[in-house]
């Protein structure tokens, strides 16, 4: 009888030698998978680096639509939309060129303020006040005194200054023309009213006042408070700064309730939603030129200073743009050669320098995005929806733009 061959089989039944194996499959799976996300992760950083900080000298013509000739206008970017102003209306008009709507009026010299979704409008030293949103007209005021500055907020109420036989008024109104503030706060025998502003949510004004009665000037900024946390000071002022020989003639709220005001000798920040206080004071050593500002941020066009007038390149005719936050954080400061016409920020939070027919765009982080020239002298510039793309107002045409090197 023939022996049955033996077979040696070997049965895995060592239940750690199988985990080791199966932990080892799972590491190469997961080192491969970890490194392929790693690429992604980096390919799209160094994509948005290079969106980000790419600087273009030229720009292509995507589009172009046929406007009414642009004239006799100031002009104001609406959320991204273009508001043309004039002695005769508001035209709101889209990019593509359609009038989103027409408000009829007739003044001399109209003063315009934006905040948020709302438009107010008022002739200087008149008594009209409009105010719109993006659907047209919401309300008209009109007043017995002559109107001297408007400040809306972003829910339409509107803070007016008016004069009267040298006696000075602030009164705040709802779209309907409600006194919202009971009496009106008189500003006599305190000095000139210079500017004020309304915070977003109108709960806060600011008013900087300067008087010159003592033989030197002398500002002095006070702080408003409508809300409960005023109700029981006089005229609900919560707060006030006295500045010795110094004029303020600029004062603003970001969206965030903090405030700066800005003076021919210093730069003061507030912070408090309720009871401003004094944050950070920049002492100026140059003059200011210019300023624009946003909800978020605010920037200055200065005179370079010693040091900076030293550097190779840099000559007195060259300017420097300075952007900080609400806190007073500064995010750049840069050296700009060219003259300039203006400056202000887009919807994008991109700065535009412009000098007629030639564009310099700085994006937030400092970065010189845009260096050229355009086709004819710009009226105005607007951020499109991608990163590099724009739109420009002329007379009597808007292109939308890409740039490109």
């Amino acid at each position: 009888m023939d022996k049955k061959k033996k077979r040696n089989f070997r049965v895995l039944n060592n239940e750690s030698e199988y985990e080791k194996k199966l932990k080892a499959h799972r590491m190469r799976v997961g080192g491969f998978i970890f490194l392929l996300f790693a690429f992604l992760v980096i390919a799209t950083v160094a994509v948005i680096l290079i969106l980000k900080y790419r600087g273009y000298q030229h720009y292509e013509v995507i589009s172009e639509e046929k406007m009414e000739m642009m004239s006799e206008a100031s002009f104001y970017d609406y959320d991204g939309d273009i508001l043309k102003v004039s002695k005769n209306g508001a035209i709101l008009i889209g990019t593509d060129g359609e009038k989103l709507f027409n408000v009829s009026y007739e003044m001399n010299d109209p003063i315009v303020d934006i905040c948020g979704s709302y438009i107010a409008i008022a002739g200087s030293k008149a008594s009209d006040i409009y105010i719109m949103n993006s659907t047209g007209l919401k309300g008209h005021i009109v007043l017995t005194r002559k109107i001297r500055q408007i400040e809306v907020g972003a829910q339409g109420t509107v803070a007016v200054l008016t004069e009267d036989k040298g006696t000075y008024y602030i009164n705040l109104y709802d779209t309907e023309g409600n006194e919202l503030v009971e009496g009106a706060m008189h500003l006599t025998n305190t000095g000139y009213p210079l500017t004020m502003d309304l915070s977003y949510d109108a709960k806060l004004l600011a008013v900087s006042i300067v008087d010159i009665g003592t033989g030197r000037v002398r500002t002095t900024l006070n702080f408003y408070n409508f809300g409960s946390v005023g109700q029981n000071e006089i005229d609900n002022k919560v707060a006030s700064y006295i500045y010795e020989d110094t004029v303020i003639p600029s004062v603003l709220f970001f969206e965030d309730g903090h405030a700066v005001a800005v003076g021919d000798n210093k730069v003061v920040f507030y912070k408090g939603n309720e009871i401003p206080e004094e944050d950070e004071v920049i002492e100026l050593v140059t003059t200011i030129t210019s300023i624009c500002h946003n909800n978020e941020y605010i920037a200055l066009i200065c005179e370079p200073v010693k040091e900076e007038l030293a550097q190779e390149g840099v000559s007195a005719d060259s300017h420097v743009i300075c952007v900080y936050n609400s806190k007073a954080k500064e995010i750049y400061r840069e050296i700009f050669a060219e003259d300039y016409d203006g400056v202000s920020f887009l919807k994008n939070n991109d700065i535009v320098i412009d000098r007629g027919g030639r564009g310099l765009i700085y994006s937030i982080n400092g970065t010189r995005k845009f260096e050229g020239d355009f086709a004819e002298d710009v009226i105005m510039l607007l951020s499109g929806k991608a990163t590099n793309e724009y739109y420009i107002l002329y007379r009597n045409r808007i292109q939308r733009i890409r740039l490109k090197r």
